[in-house]
């Protein structure tokens, strides 16, 4: 169930493959955080190219092709998701170093992080305008979800509010064990829920 994973893990065999495919989610309760503050966290942590997975899992140490986070809204309920693929032999390094990253910044979200991000989150959303498509997805997504219409305007200075300080706070009520869920696929030969669960701990 939600919200009580402890966590949740799946393990699924395909020896075939030659590596590791990975998932790991976490629920977020909607109540408690705020739609456009998940976004906002989700560009930190790895929503783009200078993002904090991208930088310290893929390009300082190497460990995969790619990495990257994805937010899935509902509701009154998330998922922000982070997808890799790993070889098996650094799974364990990949797993722990991605949790020490997320501990992280419970304490260390800076105004620079604040500074690379913002400009998605308001002169860009101008180039709505330029796609009506992503722009009527949008507005369709809020409508059916039964959220407030916003205008553009309305939009970023909703976002402009958002400060480090509470970016800290929602990573406090997202990154917990009772939130966490992973899933692994292939090889996964000498693999355990067990072992896995160990990972997850920092």
């Amino acid at each position: 169930a939600q919200f009580q994973r402890k966590p949740n893990i799946v393990i699924k065999k395909y020896y075939s493959w030659s590596l590791l495919d990975v998932q790991l989610s976490f629920d977020v309760n909607l109540k408690l955080v705020k739609e456009n503050e998940l976004l906002f966290l989700n560009s930190i942590i790895g929503g783009g190219d200078g993002s904090r997975l991208q930088k310290e899992i893929r390009e300082k140490m190497g460990l995969v092709y790619d990495i990257y986070s994805y937010v899935e809204v509902y509701n009154d309920v998330a998922v922000l998701s982070i997808f890799f693929s790993i070889e098996k032999k650094n799974l364990q390094i990949g797993i722990q170093k991605i949790m020490e990253i997320l501990n992280n910044i419970r304490t260390n979200i800076s105004q620079r992080d604040m500074d690379m991000n913002m400009t998605f989150f308001t002169d860009n959303l101008w180039f709505w305008l330029e796609d009506s498509h992503e722009l009527n997805f949008q507005l369709g997504c809020d409508f059916v979800k039964g959220k407030e219409i916003l205008t553009i305007e309305e939009r970023i200075k909703e976002n402009e509010k958002i400060d480090y300080y509470r970016l800290r706070e929602v990573s406090n009520v997202i990154f917990k064990n009772k939130n966490i869920s992973l899933i692994v696929m292939g090889d996964t030969k000498g693999l355990s829920k067990k072992l896995l669960k160990d990972w997850l701990e920092v």
